[in-house]
């Protein structure tokens, strides 16, 4: 939501980026991390000026709240001269400062026409809350701290839209660790920082700028000269390089000194960026152009990682011989983009874009995109990833997917596929060891490498494994495991409620804990469920069945005519209409027959005949147990829920034995048992 000019952002608050306009009150829109009393540190915000009610003749603007301890100062720099031009007028900044008061206690509005500089400083003795402004062409805040309806007024005609990137830095005067804005000149300046974490702006001229102490940012951009620049030792500094909009070439080179040397041609030219010590990050702002960042081998031994913002136009990296790694945003044009043999990152977007990794290990990233993402590293022509173009995807070993349900395919070197969000199929391809990261959702794994590895977390969906391994054991927090092919196969489940399913071949199922089912393909199988109240889905008198002594209530069911349950297993459960016979073990059994008639015998134990629902049709017992003297084998017939009792029942003594008849056309021939011997007892209702 929008910030309100009631919210206070302390030091560890973080607002997301906000996309919302401004209404006509003081509530205002950015992106940005806030200050707090008596903590130091720099804050930047990025925004447009012009997206609000006001409109395109009204104005409007953004508005930033702090707070100053007694006697610190503030410094506020607003930069957009690297942002161009919109409809053919300059974006001039306007900058003021409010206290809680609503009074206007600073302002700048001179500074180069594009950008524009302030430092302020608490006198009160107090620590007090400021309200930074930041509008274009002379727009004024009538009533800052008013969060309702409002009006402005703007001072100078025309459209006033613009983008614009502003640092507001709270420091104490007295303290030289704290981190400086420093802004240089037109002309040539020598820009020293200091012990903190400073963010110098390099202008216009040739510029010499020593970072000094701590993490420093320096900000140079297609309208400043020739500059070195030396970080000042080994720091994580950055150094942040802005295009304009008529497109720029940018390279990086070496050069035999300290810091960097930068080469700036003509405006229209192109631009050289050369990099040697004391900067560890580059980072390089294509303007609306169509830019260029070339890379050579020789760049500074400090430098780590190279980061490339491309944006709707076609953009390149050329980078085949750098041994840097690379950050690349291409952004929704048709780009190339090649990097050397750094661990390179290239983050996915639209547009027929050709991506080449070189030697590293690479990723390429769609997990900002809330769509699904399709690629096959297999492919070494252009292929349709999901989006609006087709990427030719070449020497890149990992992809991370986005938010929907993707499909990743790996190749014949080792990978590593990360689906994310959605319901994801990940194959790790042929060849190599993988690993296969499926994230949220119900996630199917085509594993064909031994070597391959399954990384899930609890709670992250109901995931399965394909393979066409001779063997494979379930990863924790894997539900199901699939044999594909003939071969033989040894599966092995985990802890979870693992479903097994067999192939055409002679399969070894271990289920072990969690109450598990097995499914058998062609071939003879041995199933081993472990602890847990399993199920045994049976398709061959060759499959067989292992279970101990006190490991859960496990059940068969089958289509066969005729089976006999293995020890230890205690259901029985015929499928189909057709007539079945089936035969239990010595402990406790219970049999569900089909529509058929079945033939029952128990085998000893009390067993227990399922008539719970009608549509059993005419079933045989041949050994049931009557007698309510011998409990531990005395057997029930179980009526439970069809509202029945003993004398809805008919018992009619037949030769051999008695027929019970059962309301709803059911009925059950107990054999050797005489009508004498039939109570209610043997019936569960």
């Amino acid at each position: 939501m929008p910030i309100q000019q009631t919210d206070l952002i302390t030091r560890t608050s973080v607002v997301p980026e906000i996309s919302q306009a401004e209404d006509d009150g003081s509530i205002f829109s950015a992106n940005w991390t806030g200050l707090s009393a008596g903590v130091a540190g720099t804050v930047q915000a990025n925004g447009f000026i012009g997206d609000g009610p006001f409109g395109l003749t009204s104005g409007d603007h953004d508005g930033f709240r702090f707070e100053l301890a007694a006697g610190w100062s503030v410094s506020i720099d607003m930069d957009a001269s690297a942002f161009g031009l919109h409809n053919g007028e300059s974006f001039d900044p306007f900058v003021q400062i409010f206290n809680s008061a609503g009074a206007q206690v600073a302002s700048n509005d001179d500074d180069d026409g594009l950008d524009s500089f302030l430092t302020f400083t608490n006198v009160t003795g107090t620590t007090q809350t400021y309200t930074v402004f930041v509008s274009d062409l002379d727009t004024t805040v009538t009533d800052p701290n008013n969060s309702g309806a409002s009006t402005g007024s703007v001072n100078s005609p025309g459209s006033d839209l613009g983008f614009y990137r502003m640092f507001i830095n709270t420091f104490d005067p007295g303290n030289a660790a704290h981190g400086r804005i420093i802004v240089g000149t037109g002309g040539a300046d020598a820009l020293d920082g200091t012990a903190g974490n400073d963010v110098i702006e390099l202008k216009g001229g040739n510029d010499t700028s020593n970072g000094g102490g701590g993490n420093d940012v320096f900000h140079w951009d297609m309208f400043d000269g020739s500059d070195t620049i030396d970080g000042g030792g080994p720091q994580n500094n950055v150094l942040d390089v802005l295009g304009n909009e008529l497109g720029q070439q940018f390279t990086v080179g070496s050069f035999n000194g300290f810091g960097f040397l930068f080469t700036a041609n003509d405006l229209g030219g192109p631009k050289t960026v050369t990099v040697n010590q004391w900067i560890q990050n580059l980072d390089v702002h294509g303007g609306d152009g169509n830019d260029n960042l070339v890379v050579g081998a020789s760049v500074g031994s400090d430098l780590q990682t190279i980061t490339f913002w491309g944006d709707g136009n076609d953009n390149s990296v050329s980078a085949s011989t750098a041994t840097k790694a690379f950050r690349i945003f291409g952004g929704d044009g048709n780009d190339i983009l090649v990097t050397g043999s750094g661990a390179d990152k290239f983050f996915g977007n639209d547009g027929d874009d050709f991506m080449n990794g070189g030697a590293g290990v690479d990723e390429l990233n769609f997990a900002s995109l809330g769509r699904d993402v399709n690629v096959d590293l297999n492919i070494t022509t252009a292929q349709n990833t999901g989006g609006a173009g087709f990427d030719t995807i070449l020497n890149i070993e990992n992809v991370v997917g986005g938010s929907g349900w993707d499909t990743l395919h790996g190749n014949t070197v080792s990978n590593y596929l990360i689906g994310g969000e959605g319901n994801d199929k990940l194959l790790g391809g042929e060849g190599a060891a993988n690993t296969l990261q499926g994230g949220t959702g119900n996630d199917t794994y085509f594993v064909e490498a031994a070597g391959d590895t399954i990384v899930e977390f609890a709670n992250e969906g109901t995931d399965s494994v394909q393979t066409t391994l001779t063997s494979f054991t379930l990863a924790a927090n894997v539900e199901n495991l699939t044999k594909v092919g003939s071969s033989g196969f040894t599966g092995v489940g985990n802890g979870l409620n693992n479903i097994m399913t067999g192939g055409s071949g002679n399969d070894y199922l271990v289920g072990f804990g969690g109450n598990d089912t097995f499914i058998d393909g062609a071939g003879a199988n041995t199933f081993q469920g472990g602890t847990g109240n399993d199920i045994y889905a049976v398709q061959s008198n060759a499959d067989t069945v292992t279970e101990f002594v006190g490991e859960g209530n496990d059940q068969v069911q089958t289509f066969l005519s005729s089976y006999t349950l293995a020890a230890n297993v205690e259901q029985l459960v015929f499928i189909g209409s057709i007539d079945h016979t089936g035969v239990g073990n010595s402990i406790a059994n219970t049999f569900t027959g089909g529509a058929g008639t079945d033939v029952w015998t128990g085998a000893g134990g009390t067993d227990t005949y399922n008539f719970r629902t009608s549509g059993n049709g005419l079933d045989i017992v041949t050994d049931f147990n009557a007698d309510n003297a011998n409990a531990a084998e005395h057997d029930h017939i179980d009526l439970t829920g069809r509202g029945l009792n003993f004398a809805s029942l008919a018992v009619t003594t037949v030769s051999g034995g008695v027929v019970v008849g059962i309301p709803g056309g059911d009925a059950v021939f107990l054999q050797g048992v005489s009508a004498g011997a039939v109570d209610a007892n043997d019936f569960f209702f």
